[in-house]
């Protein structure tokens, strides 16, 4: 199978990954700052950001100071396992597979020796 990538292709993953960090967010957080600030803190962490700490992060994405995304991270209230859930539950939904792998691999780590 062979994809072309075309902008309308571009700005589809756009508003599909809009609508999903919206989704996510919604019953996620129960005040409205940390439900603006997630979708942001999604879309910096998947960038090509070279350091993804909260200041590198927040820059990327346009914010001044990095407040938003170390209150979310340290002071918002929400639940991570029930953030996992959801986030599994929509990959076995939407991109799993009967006959499916998933293999992490993160090559990006310099390794020293063996």
């Amino acid at each position: 199978m062979t994809c072309s990538l075309t902008y309308d292709l571009v700005v589809s993953w756009d508003a599909e990954l809009t609508a999903l960090t919206e989704w996510v967010a919604g019953p996620m957080f129960t005040r409205p700052e940390p439900r603006v600030t997630f979708p942001d803190l999604v879309r910096s962490l998947l960038a090509d950001v070279p350091r993804k700490n909260c200041w590198q992060l927040a820059n990327h994405i346009g914010h001044v100071k990095a407040y938003r995304f170390e209150h979310l991270l340290n002071g918002a209230k929400w639940d991570a396992d029930a953030l996992r859930d959801e986030v599994r539950s929509y990959v076995l939904g939407h991109l799993g597979r009967p006959d499916g792998v998933l293999i992490a691999d993160d090559t990006s780590a310099i390794k020293k020796g063996d």
